[in-house]
Order: C-alpha cells, then sequence, then structure tokens
C-alpha cells in the first residue's frame, strides 16, 4: 500500500479535505467568504465542527490502520466474468437519455420532496444505478473501446441533465483502477497528463455546476455553454475556490450542530444507519415510521420544512453529529474498519476488488449525501452480483 500515489489513506484524506474543511482554509485566504444556511446562525459554532472533524479524521485512520493486514497475494485467486454490467449500463443509459428529452423544461434542484416518504421514485431509483453499472464496466473492462464508450456516455448524460455525481463517480473509478500502483516516483509526462485530467475534472464539474444554473434561462445550447466558459475564465481565482469546495459540506455540518446545541433537533442515536440499512431491502412506503429517520430527511423537516424548490443535501459528517454529536467520530472509525476488511481482501477476487475501487470512488459524493444513498448505491452493485451469480450469469473465468 505504502508508496503506491493513490493509496486508500491519501485518497480518503484528500476527499476528507474537499468535504469538511476546504472551505475553512479557503475562508482563512479570501475572508469574504460566507456560507448561506437560511434561519441558523452561520458559522457560530465552526471551531466545534472543525475539532469535531480532526478527531473523526484520525478515527477513520486509526480503524483502518489496526485492522490492515499486510497481503502476499499478487493476483486474484479468482475471476468473475462482468459483461452483464456492461449491457446493464447501456440499458440504463437509454432510460436515463429518454428521460432527459422528456423533461427539458425542468429546472434542476426544483420539485424537492417534502418529506422522505415522498421522495420514493421507482425510476429514479433505477437510473441512481446508471453510474454503479457504469464504474463497474470501466473497472473490469478488458479493450480501450469499452472504456471510451462509458466515458462518453456518461458526459453525455452529465451535460444533458446538468447532473455531477454519476460523472464523477465515473472518472474517479477510472483513475483508481488504472494508476491505483503508480509509484510515487512518476515520470514528468506521466505527472503532467495527470496534472491536465485532474484540471479538466475540475474545471468540467464547474462548468456542469454553472450551465445548470442557466437552466432557468431562455437560452439555447451554445449560449448556456458560452456563458459558463465565459464565468469561468473572467474570474479564474474566485472559480478555483467555487471548485475546491465544490463538495463542501461544512455549513450544513455547522447548521446541524446548532440546531442540537439548541435544543431545536434531537439526537436519533444511530436510526438514521438503521433506516438506510433497511432502505436498501424495504422500500419508502412499506418503512412505516422508521421512514422519516432518513437522515437528511429527519434535518430537512426541522432546518426548512416547507421549502421545495431547493436543496442543502447533506453530509456523512453531519449525519454523525445527528447521531452522536460530539461523538461523531464514532461513524469515521467504523467506517475506516470496514474500508480495511474490503481491501485486505481486494484481491482474493475481482468482485472485493471491483467493491474497494467503488467504495473510495463513491466516497467523493456520498460523503456529501446521507447513509441511505450510501447504501443504495452499494447495494445496486452487492445484490446486482449476488442475484446474478445465483442464477449463475456471472460465472468465474
Amino acid at each position: 500500500m505504502y508508496g503506491y500515489a493513490f493509496n486508500p489513506i491519501f485518497l480518503f484524506n484528500f476527499i476528507f479535505f474537499l468535504h469538511n474543511w476546504s472551505f475553512s482554509l479557503s475562508k482563512h485566504f479570501f475572508p469574504i467568504l460566507q456560507w448561506y444556511t437560511p434561519n441558523s446562525g452561520g458559522d457560530k459554532y465552526q471551531d466545534q465542527l472543525l475539532f469535531i472533524n480532526l478527531i473523526s479524521l484520525w478515527s477513520f485512520f486509526l480503524g483502518f490502520i489496526i485492522f490492515k493486514k499486510n497481503s502476499k497475494i499478487i493476483s486474484y485467486k479468482i475471476e468473475y466474468n462482468f459483461e452483464i454490467f456492461k449491457w446493464l449500463f447501456y440499458l440504463t443509459s437509454i432510460i436515463a437519455l429518454i428521460q432527459v428529452f422528456q423533461n427539458q423544461d425542468v429546472i434542476y434542484g426544483s420539485d424537492q420532496a417534502v418529506d422522505a416518504k415522498s421522495s420514493f421514485n421507482p425510476l429514479g431509483i433505477l437510473l441512481y444505478s446508471h453510474s454503479i453499472f457504469g464504474a463497474v464496466t470501466l473497472i473490469n473492462a478488458k479493450s480501450r473501446r469499452i472504456i471510451f464508450i462509458v466515458l462518453v456516455l456518461e458526459l453525455l448524460v452529465a451535460i444533458l441533465t446538468g447532473t455531477r455525481k454519476a460523472f464523477i463517480i465515473i472518472i474517479f473509478t477510472y483513475l483508481i483502477a488504472n494508476y491505483e500502483y503508480i509509484k510515487l516516483n512518476i515520470r514528468i509526462r506521466t505527472l503532467i497528463f495527470t496534472i491536465l485530467g485532474i484540471s479538466f475534472i475540475f474545471y468540467l464539474t464547474v462548468f456542469v455546476a454553472i450551465y445548470r444554473e442557466s437552466f432557468g434561462l431562455e437560452l439555447t445550447f451554445n449560449e448556456r455553454v458560452l456563458l459558463a466558459n465565459g464565468l469561468i475564465f473572467n474570474d479564474i481565482g474566485m472559480i478555483l475556490v467555487y471548485t475546491l469546495n465544490s463538495a463542501n459540506s461544512e455549513a450544513v455540518q455547522t447548521w446541524v450542530l446548532e440546531l442540537l446545541n439548541e435544543n431545536k433537533m434531537d439526537l436519533t442515536y444511530g436510526l438514521t444507519y438503521i433506516q438506510g440499512l433497511i432502505n436498501t431491502i424495504i422500500l419508502k412506503p412499506f418503512q412505516g415510521e422508521l421512514v422519516n429517520f432518513q437522515a437528511a430527511y429527519y434535518f430537512k423537516n426541522v432546518a426548512y420544512p416547507d421549502v421545495t424548490n431547493q436543496g442543502y443535501d447533506f453530509s456523512f459528517t453531519a449525519e454523525a453529529i445527528l447521531n452522536f454529536k460530539y461523538f461523531a467520530f464514532v461513524s469515521y472509525f467504523i467506517l475506516g474498519v470496514f474500508l480495511s476488511k474490503i481491501y485486505n481482501y481486494r484481491l482474493v477476487n475481482n468482485y472485493y476488488d471491483t467493491l474497494y475501487i467503488l467504495i473510495i470512488a463513491l466516497l467523493y459524493i456520498v460523503l456529501r449525501t446521507d447513509s441511505a444513498s450510501f447504501f443504495r448505491y452499494l447495494s445496486f452493485f452487492v445484490f446486482t452480483f449476488f442475484f446474478l451469480r445465483y442464477f449463475k450469469v456471472i460465472k468465474k473465468i
């Protein structure tokens, strides 16, 4: 593990920084920066939050290192044929593109669900699987043609829908799967291509964010592209800051801490995680009162219950605080142990290796959502694999 550029410790540190303290660092250099949290006291509890995040980061490392084992395996003991995931990706891509052309006038961020139960969307659940099937295809792809098709299709869907999550999952998956074992003493050419690749990813992240904000304007596709590029290149300094903070969730974390400290919201003591796990098996309409403990909506019902045209997302840290407050580090310790266990088995077969890469790639997204989304993303791969394995659609090579 050590000496490799994309080892799990480095990757998690990088992702954790983007989500949990990039804003605080940016604000040190740009004091004018402010986060927007309606009905909240802003950064009143920011110092407490930074301390929670520091202990949480150490707890993750502790959990990972304690259970990490040195492996002598240099190749898979067992390898499965994941060809079926390619066709599942193509199918869900077609469905996603059909949805785009049927809902061209829908403004991004509108029609937010009022509560967890009303957020149930069977087609949305299906489309959630799109990025997972694409990621699994990339990890196990044997030809460059398949890699190219997956990347282009995902980019097309991202641009047309104005969403970034699926494309970011795909890009992170590709980078980890192909560059995980690059040593730190890499060549200049490789370094240049890596920097260019990362720069393109950040550019695209900002471009899509600005592009989707123009959905409410009567502009043609070309006009939207010109508008987005014009804003990017006219103020490159603030754009870099915006890019650095595009995944940051310190605002919602502080908001949760404020509501708890001021006795406006009750701790859930692990119920949100139970709901997230149950949610992978039982659909929301059949969960009874438990559905109300989906973390993002439990928070929304207290913080901004009547808002339907704007969502403030959620985050892994915010949910950990919602459950354990100043003991939020417990969630990160468990995450570290879980990832360490998967990492130990990654070369036993390509199922575990795919699962490990998928989890790392998903962390960039799921640290900005609640556990229900995290478990749902993982379930698409895990349940699909075992279901198809049971019916012998997936076979050993």
